[in-house]
Protein backbone atom coordinates (compact mmCIF):
# COMPACT_ATOMS: atom_id res chain seq x y z
CA UNK A 1 0.00 0.00 0.00
CA UNK A 2 1.37 3.80 -1.05
CA UNK A 3 2.53 5.61 1.77
CA UNK A 4 0.10 8.36 1.11
CA UNK A 5 -3.02 6.25 1.51
CA UNK A 6 -0.88 5.35 5.15
CA UNK A 7 -0.34 8.94 5.46
CA UNK A 8 -3.97 9.03 4.88
CA UNK A 9 -5.99 6.94 6.77
CA UNK A 10 -3.58 7.99 10.13
CA UNK A 11 -5.23 11.47 9.51
CA UNK A 12 -8.52 10.32 9.17
CA UNK A 13 -8.10 8.62 12.42
CA UNK A 14 -7.15 11.36 14.14
CA UNK A 15 -10.33 13.30 15.37
CA UNK A 16 -8.67 16.27 16.59
CA UNK A 17 -7.71 16.71 12.79
CA UNK A 18 -9.96 18.16 10.19
CA UNK A 19 -10.88 16.01 7.36
CA UNK A 20 -8.48 16.24 4.21
CA UNK A 21 -10.80 16.80 1.68
CA UNK A 22 -8.46 17.59 -0.87
CA UNK A 23 -6.62 14.64 -0.16
CA UNK A 24 -9.87 12.09 -0.47
CA UNK A 25 -9.65 11.90 -4.38
CA UNK A 26 -6.67 9.18 -3.27
CA UNK A 27 -9.59 6.60 -1.67
CA UNK A 28 -11.21 6.60 -4.87
CA UNK A 29 -11.67 2.94 -6.33
CA UNK A 30 -9.18 1.21 -3.57
CA UNK A 31 -8.31 -2.04 -4.15
CA UNK A 32 -8.72 -5.32 -1.89
CA UNK A 33 -5.50 -4.77 0.19
CA UNK A 34 -6.28 -0.93 0.81
CA UNK A 35 -9.79 -1.82 1.61
CA UNK A 36 -8.61 -4.45 4.27
CA UNK A 37 -6.60 -1.65 5.97
CA UNK A 38 -9.24 1.08 6.13
CA UNK A 39 -11.69 -1.60 7.70
CA UNK A 40 -9.67 -1.97 10.65
CA UNK A 41 -8.90 1.83 10.91
CA UNK A 42 -12.82 2.39 10.48
CA UNK A 43 -13.63 1.25 14.02
CA UNK A 44 -10.97 3.84 15.21
CA UNK A 45 -13.05 6.77 14.08
CA UNK A 46 -16.55 7.85 16.16
CA UNK A 47 -19.95 7.60 14.21
CA UNK A 48 -19.67 11.73 13.52
CA UNK A 49 -16.28 11.75 11.70
CA UNK A 50 -17.40 8.61 10.03
CA UNK A 51 -20.60 10.24 8.49
CA UNK A 52 -18.68 13.20 7.65
CA UNK A 53 -16.39 11.18 5.53
CA UNK A 54 -19.06 9.25 4.13
CA UNK A 55 -20.93 12.59 3.20
CA UNK A 56 -17.88 14.29 1.91
CA UNK A 57 -16.97 11.55 -0.18
CA UNK A 58 -20.68 11.29 -1.97
CA UNK A 59 -20.03 15.14 -2.84
CA UNK A 60 -17.04 14.35 -4.54
CA UNK A 61 -18.15 11.42 -6.61
CA UNK A 62 -21.16 13.58 -7.31
CA UNK A 63 -18.93 16.54 -8.57
CA UNK A 64 -15.64 14.32 -10.79
CA UNK A 65 -17.24 11.47 -12.52
CA UNK A 66 -14.06 9.69 -12.66
CA UNK A 67 -14.46 9.47 -8.82
CA UNK A 68 -15.79 5.99 -7.65
CA UNK A 69 -16.09 5.11 -3.82
CA UNK A 70 -18.42 2.30 -4.35
CA UNK A 71 -16.55 -0.17 -2.23
CA UNK A 72 -16.42 1.99 0.27
CA UNK A 73 -20.12 3.00 0.60
CA UNK A 74 -21.28 -1.16 -0.03
CA UNK A 75 -18.84 -1.48 3.05
CA UNK A 76 -20.63 1.55 5.35
CA UNK A 77 -23.96 -0.29 4.99
CA UNK A 78 -23.16 -2.31 7.77
CA UNK A 79 -21.75 0.52 10.40
CA UNK A 80 -23.37 0.84 13.44
CA UNK A 81 -24.40 4.44 13.38
CA UNK A 82 -27.43 4.75 11.21
CA UNK A 83 -27.19 8.10 9.66
CA UNK A 84 -23.66 6.50 8.48
CA UNK A 85 -25.97 3.82 6.77
CA UNK A 86 -28.39 6.42 5.59
CA UNK A 87 -25.78 8.75 3.78
CA UNK A 88 -23.98 5.06 2.06
CA UNK A 89 -27.37 4.10 0.56
CA UNK A 90 -27.89 8.01 -0.84
CA UNK A 91 -24.50 7.59 -2.12
CA UNK A 92 -25.01 4.80 -4.18
CA UNK A 93 -27.76 6.10 -5.73
CA UNK A 94 -25.72 5.70 -9.48
CA UNK A 95 -24.78 2.52 -8.59
CA UNK A 96 -26.16 -0.59 -10.96
CA UNK A 97 -24.98 -3.42 -8.98
CA UNK A 98 -27.85 -5.96 -8.85
CA UNK A 99 -26.01 -7.13 -5.63
CA UNK A 100 -27.31 -4.56 -4.09
CA UNK A 101 -30.35 -5.28 -4.20
CA UNK A 102 -31.18 -7.61 -1.35
CA UNK A 103 -28.83 -5.27 0.51
CA UNK A 104 -31.71 -2.82 0.27
CA UNK A 105 -34.52 -4.94 0.45
CA UNK A 106 -32.71 -6.19 4.03
CA UNK A 107 -32.39 -2.39 5.37
CA UNK A 108 -35.98 -1.79 4.14
CA UNK A 109 -37.77 -4.46 5.71
CA UNK A 110 -35.05 -4.74 9.26
CA UNK A 111 -33.33 -1.58 9.90
CA UNK A 112 -33.86 -0.46 12.95
CA UNK A 113 -33.97 3.19 11.74
CA UNK A 114 -36.71 4.69 9.90
CA UNK A 115 -34.36 7.01 8.23
CA UNK A 116 -32.23 4.10 6.59
CA UNK A 117 -35.50 2.26 5.41
CA UNK A 118 -36.57 5.18 3.64
CA UNK A 119 -33.37 5.18 1.91
CA UNK A 120 -33.53 2.22 0.92
CA UNK A 121 -36.78 1.97 -0.21
CA UNK A 122 -35.80 5.04 -2.26
CA UNK A 123 -32.86 3.39 -3.83
CA UNK A 124 -34.26 0.28 -5.08
CA UNK A 125 -36.88 2.63 -7.42
CA UNK A 126 -33.60 2.97 -10.04
CA UNK A 127 -33.67 -1.13 -9.88
CA UNK A 128 -37.28 -1.22 -10.46
CA UNK A 129 -36.44 0.91 -13.26
CA UNK A 130 -33.66 -1.10 -14.56
CA UNK A 131 -36.22 -4.09 -14.17
CA UNK A 132 -38.64 -2.53 -16.62
CA UNK A 133 -35.98 -1.77 -19.14
CA UNK A 134 -34.78 -5.56 -18.70
CA UNK A 135 -31.54 -5.24 -17.04
CA UNK A 136 -32.23 -6.53 -14.09
CA UNK A 137 -33.40 -10.31 -13.70
CA UNK A 138 -37.47 -11.27 -13.61
CA UNK A 139 -36.49 -12.84 -10.05
CA UNK A 140 -34.65 -9.82 -8.55
CA UNK A 141 -37.98 -7.59 -9.91
CA UNK A 142 -40.19 -9.58 -8.30
CA UNK A 143 -37.93 -9.53 -4.93
CA UNK A 144 -38.07 -5.84 -5.02
CA UNK A 145 -41.90 -5.49 -5.72
CA UNK A 146 -42.79 -7.30 -3.65
CA UNK A 147 -40.97 -6.11 -0.51
CA UNK A 148 -41.81 -2.69 -1.38
CA UNK A 149 -45.86 -3.49 -1.90
CA UNK A 150 -45.62 -5.53 1.40
CA UNK A 151 -43.88 -2.05 2.97
CA UNK A 152 -46.80 -0.29 1.73
CA UNK A 153 -49.14 -2.67 3.28
CA UNK A 154 -47.53 -2.67 7.12
CA UNK A 155 -45.79 0.56 7.42
CA UNK A 156 -46.95 3.28 9.40
CA UNK A 157 -44.20 6.56 8.73
CA UNK A 158 -44.72 8.72 6.22
CA UNK A 159 -41.88 9.07 4.21
CA UNK A 160 -41.30 5.30 4.22
CA UNK A 161 -44.70 5.04 2.49
CA UNK A 162 -43.55 8.06 0.10
CA UNK A 163 -40.77 6.96 -0.73
CA UNK A 164 -42.12 3.10 -1.20
CA UNK A 165 -44.56 4.66 -3.48
CA UNK A 166 -42.41 6.81 -5.63
CA UNK A 167 -40.23 3.65 -6.39
CA UNK A 168 -43.17 2.00 -7.57
CA UNK A 169 -44.05 4.17 -9.93
CA UNK A 170 -41.34 3.00 -12.26
CA UNK A 171 -43.40 -0.74 -11.78
CA UNK A 172 -45.94 -2.17 -14.36
CA UNK A 173 -47.68 -4.49 -11.65
CA UNK A 174 -50.87 -3.37 -12.02
CA UNK A 175 -51.72 -3.14 -8.35
CA UNK A 176 -49.52 -0.18 -8.15
CA UNK A 177 -51.86 2.07 -9.85
CA UNK A 178 -54.40 1.32 -6.72
CA UNK A 179 -51.99 2.18 -4.09
CA UNK A 180 -51.52 5.71 -6.51
CA UNK A 181 -54.76 6.46 -6.53
CA UNK A 182 -55.37 5.46 -2.66
CA UNK A 183 -52.27 7.99 -1.84
CA UNK A 184 -53.48 10.82 -4.01
CA UNK A 185 -56.85 11.18 -2.56
CA UNK A 186 -55.45 10.24 0.92
CA UNK A 187 -56.04 13.51 1.89
CA UNK A 188 -51.93 13.44 3.15
CA UNK A 189 -50.76 16.41 0.91
CA UNK A 190 -47.30 14.58 1.09
CA UNK A 191 -48.27 10.83 0.19
CA UNK A 192 -50.53 12.61 -3.20
CA UNK A 193 -47.24 14.53 -3.86
CA UNK A 194 -45.62 11.08 -3.81
CA UNK A 195 -48.22 9.98 -6.24
CA UNK A 196 -48.17 12.85 -8.58
CA UNK A 197 -44.45 11.91 -8.78
CA UNK A 198 -45.25 8.35 -9.01
CA UNK A 199 -47.78 9.03 -12.13
CA UNK A 200 -45.03 11.02 -14.07
CA UNK A 201 -42.54 7.95 -13.57
CA UNK A 202 -45.30 5.11 -14.84
CA UNK A 203 -44.82 6.10 -18.19
CA UNK A 204 -48.82 5.33 -18.45
CA UNK A 205 -50.78 8.10 -19.95
CA UNK A 206 -53.91 7.11 -17.98
CA UNK A 207 -52.69 9.91 -15.44
CA UNK A 208 -53.27 12.73 -17.72
CA UNK A 209 -55.93 14.47 -16.62
CA UNK A 210 -55.10 14.34 -12.93
CA UNK A 211 -51.76 15.71 -13.48
CA UNK A 212 -53.43 18.14 -15.96
CA UNK A 213 -55.51 19.07 -13.08
CA UNK A 214 -52.83 20.27 -10.49
CA UNK A 215 -50.92 22.19 -12.60
CA UNK A 216 -52.52 25.09 -11.00
CA UNK A 217 -52.86 23.95 -7.25
CA UNK A 218 -52.31 26.63 -4.80
CA UNK A 219 -49.91 24.50 -3.05
CA UNK A 220 -46.26 24.80 -5.29
CA UNK A 221 -45.13 21.89 -4.17
CA UNK A 222 -47.94 19.90 -5.54
CA UNK A 223 -47.49 22.24 -8.76
CA UNK A 224 -43.47 21.72 -9.37
CA UNK A 225 -44.10 17.69 -9.06
CA UNK A 226 -47.30 18.23 -11.75
CA UNK A 227 -45.43 20.37 -13.81
CA UNK A 228 -42.24 17.31 -13.83
CA UNK A 229 -44.50 15.01 -14.26
CA UNK A 230 -46.62 16.50 -17.14
CA UNK A 231 -42.85 16.69 -18.82
CA UNK A 232 -42.29 12.70 -17.82
CA UNK A 233 -45.57 11.96 -19.71
CA UNK A 234 -45.15 14.45 -22.65
CA UNK A 235 -48.58 15.66 -22.01
CA UNK A 236 -48.87 18.05 -25.02
CA UNK A 237 -52.11 19.53 -23.66
CA UNK A 238 -49.75 20.63 -20.99
CA UNK A 239 -47.89 22.83 -23.06
CA UNK A 240 -49.58 26.09 -22.61
CA UNK A 241 -50.38 25.57 -18.86
CA UNK A 242 -46.04 25.02 -18.60
CA UNK A 243 -45.88 27.99 -20.45
CA UNK A 244 -47.88 29.65 -18.14
CA UNK A 245 -45.92 28.57 -15.52
CA UNK A 246 -42.54 30.20 -16.56
CA UNK A 247 -44.15 33.25 -14.77
CA UNK A 248 -44.52 31.09 -11.39
CA UNK A 249 -43.22 32.69 -7.97
CA UNK A 250 -41.59 29.85 -7.38
CA UNK A 251 -38.96 29.18 -8.62
CA UNK A 252 -38.28 25.15 -8.61
CA UNK A 253 -41.67 25.26 -10.07
CA UNK A 254 -40.62 27.70 -12.92
CA UNK A 255 -37.13 25.59 -13.42
CA UNK A 256 -39.90 22.16 -13.97
CA UNK A 257 -41.77 23.99 -16.25
CA UNK A 258 -38.98 24.72 -17.98
CA UNK A 259 -37.54 21.15 -18.11
CA UNK A 260 -40.61 19.85 -19.13
CA UNK A 261 -41.44 22.10 -21.92
CA UNK A 262 -38.08 20.73 -23.53
CA UNK A 263 -39.50 17.43 -23.01
CA UNK A 264 -42.59 17.72 -24.69
CA UNK A 265 -41.11 19.49 -27.80
CA UNK A 266 -42.19 21.13 -30.78
CA UNK A 267 -42.32 25.13 -32.26
CA UNK A 268 -44.44 26.50 -29.57
CA UNK A 269 -42.21 25.23 -26.99
CA UNK A 270 -39.05 26.55 -29.09
CA UNK A 271 -40.44 30.05 -29.28
CA UNK A 272 -41.09 29.92 -25.04
CA UNK A 273 -37.94 29.27 -23.91
CA UNK A 274 -35.59 30.54 -26.70
CA UNK A 275 -38.06 34.51 -24.92
CA UNK A 276 -36.99 33.13 -22.41
CA UNK A 277 -33.62 32.96 -22.25
CA UNK A 278 -33.08 36.42 -23.53
CA UNK A 279 -35.06 37.65 -21.09
CA UNK A 280 -33.02 35.86 -18.01
CA UNK A 281 -30.66 37.28 -15.99
CA UNK A 282 -29.85 34.36 -13.38
CA UNK A 283 -26.74 32.70 -14.40
CA UNK A 284 -28.09 29.36 -13.19
CA UNK A 285 -31.64 29.84 -15.16
CA UNK A 286 -29.80 30.36 -17.87
CA UNK A 287 -27.78 27.68 -17.97
CA UNK A 288 -31.02 25.43 -17.04
CA UNK A 289 -32.60 27.11 -20.23
CA UNK A 290 -29.59 26.25 -22.48
CA UNK A 291 -29.53 23.07 -20.92
CA UNK A 292 -33.72 22.81 -22.07
CA UNK A 293 -33.16 24.05 -25.52
CA UNK A 294 -30.40 21.50 -26.11
CA UNK A 295 -32.52 18.70 -25.13
CA UNK A 296 -35.59 20.34 -27.21
CA UNK A 297 -33.50 20.35 -30.28
CA UNK A 298 -32.88 16.75 -29.32
CA UNK A 299 -36.48 16.08 -29.06
CA UNK A 300 -37.84 17.89 -32.09
CA UNK A 301 -35.29 16.25 -34.46
CA UNK A 302 -36.08 12.54 -32.75
CA UNK A 303 -39.83 13.13 -33.83
CA UNK A 304 -38.37 14.62 -37.54
CA UNK A 305 -36.43 11.52 -38.19
CA UNK A 306 -39.51 9.29 -36.83
CA UNK A 307 -41.96 11.00 -39.03
CA UNK A 308 -39.21 10.83 -41.88
CA UNK A 309 -38.97 6.78 -41.26
CA UNK A 310 -42.82 6.56 -41.31
CA UNK A 311 -43.43 8.42 -44.30
CA UNK A 312 -40.23 6.20 -45.73
CA UNK A 313 -41.99 3.41 -45.08
CA UNK A 314 -45.35 4.14 -46.25
CA UNK A 315 -43.83 4.92 -49.32
CA UNK A 316 -42.01 1.77 -49.87
CA UNK A 317 -45.37 0.19 -49.05
CA UNK A 318 -46.98 1.89 -52.01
Amino acid sequence: MSERIEQLFNTLIDQDAPIPIEKLPELSDLDSNQMAVLCQKWACLDPQRRRSLIKELGQLADENIELTFEVINKFALNDQHPEVRQTAINNLWESEDPSLIHSFIHALESDSSELVRAAAASALGSFVFLAETGDISPSLQLDMEEALLHSITIEKNEEILCSCLESLGFSSRKEVETHILEAYHSGRETLKESALLAMGRSANKKWRDLVLSELHNPLPNLRFVAAKSAGELEIRDALIELIDLLEDVNRDVKHAAIWSISQIGGSTATEALASLFDLSDDDEETQLIQDALDNLAFVNGTRDLLIFDFDETEDTDT
